[in-house]
């Protein structure tokens, strides 16, 4: 995750056989139907040490379907964006 806009922890996760193409100011995504591509926003502080699971309280979450597409950089204020958390290392929504 890096730095993007004003988003203090920016990150893309991809699916197998999943591709995310940026092309000026729009991002697409390629591969089969059940497939996706998750962008992630943390706007909180994120610190990590060795040996010790990850806590971030608050992260947004958006998923582009396989042949879908969104704004680049995608907008998290938009519809479908749902909000999640990591406790311990553990994924869950809030």
């Amino acid at each position: 995750m890096v730095a993007l806009g004003g988003a203090a922890v920016f990150g893309v996760g991809l699916n197998e056989r999943t591709a995310l193409v940026i092309q000026g100011a729009a991002a697409s995504v390629h591969g089969p139907a059940v497939r996706g591509v998750y962008f992630y926003e943390h706007s909180g502080s994120a610190e990590m040490f060795p040996g010790v699971a990850l806590t971030m309280d608050v992260m947004r979450r958006l998923r582009i379907a396989a042949g879908g597409s969104v704004a680049w950089p995608p907008d998290f204020g938009s519809a479908g964006t749902d909000e999640i958390a990591v406790r311990e290392g553990v994924v869950g929504n809030l």
